[in-house]
């Protein structure tokens, strides 16, 4: 990682790199042993390239035969229009916010209103003073609008996002897989199914021809996109999935309950808090019993802060509907990826996002200039829910808010977000924590650290 000079030299003055993180991240104090998990071999070096907790992929690219039912569905268009107008939905999307509540318009109201009236206290023409607030808001407020997507705009979506939504979902599939090897879901469920990334990265992940996916998408034009997809890119075609159905509306009289349910980048399409609560809470009712609930969205601050906000919805509506104060004895489901803990983040406290990446290769029909063989990263943020009560096993931390930081001399600065709910600044170098040290040089962000944080009797 490239570090400017003046970081890298605070660094090495002071003991905490002041440049580089917050006052909620502390360095691990002096009392608190560090203990290697009983599952890494000391010493075997060739162990910690693929030490139990790294779950980040390498680059992910899309299998040759899916690119090309891809290609054949976007066969149609103008290469270079079709990338300009790709770009300009891909931005777009990534800049989007949530809409406002009312009642927070309303308290915005109030202040400006109060506001201008101490400013004109002479002239207090109520139409005047009503013309002024809007225009101001009109300034400060967001306008949401809800995207029509139409065939075109379907179309610019899979050529923009497909690869990227792909290998998020890739990457997040893969930690379940690897932490619970038993698990292989029979049928899922995908709310707000787009062009249908989860079927293939679900494929990807546990190659089975027999699961079941339903799809829901209020789009008719995404779902025949999605369909033509999985049918080489002509309707006469039979699918590649056996077990594949589309719904435009949520299914709320339908009792059947799914082993893997997925949302991914679909928040932000509801018009409310109350909206997205209501479909969080229909969502976990389609759970079954020892599955899992994966929220997905942009890896920006408006992203993180709809996954925050549905993380404490589930505390307190689902997790905790008796208000029990200690977390720890909710027995009805608890967090599974990425919070080791199940207290307040304590990023937000901070007003930093926690978000991570993942390198993909985009579409070769849709190449931003950069050639072919160049890569991409995409950043999210995301939370996967199990069914099932929190495990008695302890938890390992998970390195969060930066990759680690490797700088001259062999130290290497990572943070870590602990089962406690904190976030600790861990150094390492090759007299101090040596083991951890070599654990980090093959670590990435969102990887977990295989190391037990213990207090020293």
């Amino acid at each position: 990682m490239n570090v400017p000079k003046f970081m890298l030299n605070k660094i090495q003055i002071k003991n905490r790199p002041i440049w580089i993180f917050h006052q909620c991240i502390k360095t691990v104090p002096k009392n608190i042993e560090l203990q290697i998990d009983s599952s890494v071999k000391i010493g075997d070096f060739k162990q910690y390239k693929s030490h139990p907790g790294k779950y980040s992929l390498k680059c992910i690219e899309l299998p040759e035969k899916l690119e090309e039912s891809i290609n054949k569905v976007l066969g149609d268009y103008n290469i270079k229009a079709l990338r300009d107008q790709a770009n300009n939905l891909k931005l777009y999307l990534h800049d989007r916010r949530c809409p406002k509540e009312k009642n927070e318009i309303y308290e915005l109201k109030d202040k400006i209103r109060e506001k201008l009236l101490l400013e004109n206290e002479e002239q207090c023409d109520k139409d005047s003073i009503e013309k002024q607030i809007e225009k101001i808001l009109r300034t400060k407020v967001h306008r949401w609008l809800k995207i029509d997507y139409t065939e075109t705009v379907g179309h610019l979506y899979l050529a923009s996002r497909f690869a990227s939504d792909y290998a998020v979902l890739s990457q997040i599939f893969n930690e379940i897989k690897k932490r619970d090897e038993s698990f292989h879901p029979n049928n899922v469920f995908d709310f707000g199914s787009g062009v249908g990334t989860v079927m293939w990265a679900s494929q990807r992940t546990w190659p089975n021809q027999s699961i079941g996916f339903l799809n829901i998408d209020s789009s008719s034009y995404m779902n025949t996109i999605a369909n033509l997809i999985t049918r080489d890119g002509i309707a006469s075609n039979s699918s590649c999935f056996k077990n594949m159905f589309f719904k435009r509306n949520f299914p709320k009289s339908d009792q059947e309950e799914y082993e893997l349910v997925t949302s991914a980048f679909t928040l932000f399409e509801l018009p409310d808090r109350a909206s997205r609560f209501q479909h969080l809470s229909l969502l976990w009712n389609k759970l079954k019993k020892d599955g899992y609930l994966v929220l997905v969205e942009n890896g920006n601050k408006n992203g993180f802060n709809l996954i925050n906000e549905a993380r404490e919805f589930f505390f307190k509506e689902i997790f905790d509907p008796k208000k029990i104060i200690n977390r720890a004895e909710i027995d009805n489901g608890h967090i599974f990826s990425p919070c080791p803990h199940s207290q307040t983040c304590p990023l937000v406290t901070e007003n930093l996002v926690c978000r991570f990446f993942v390198r993909f290769k985009p579409l070769k029909v849709y190449d931003w200039g950069k050639g072919n063989d160049a890569n991409e990263e995409f950043p999210y943020s995301y939370i996967v829910l199990k069914k099932s009560p929190l495990p008695e096993t302890k938890i390992w931390p998970r390195l969060v808010y930066r990759q680690p930081l490797k700088i001259r001399g062999g130290i290497i600065h990572s943070w870590l977000c602990t089962e406690d709910g904190n976030v600790e600044h861990l150094v390492a170098s090759k007299n101090r924590n040596k083991t951890s040290r070599s654990l980090l040089r093959y670590s990435k962000l969102g990887d977990s650290l295989p190391i037990h944080l213990d207090n020293k009797k």
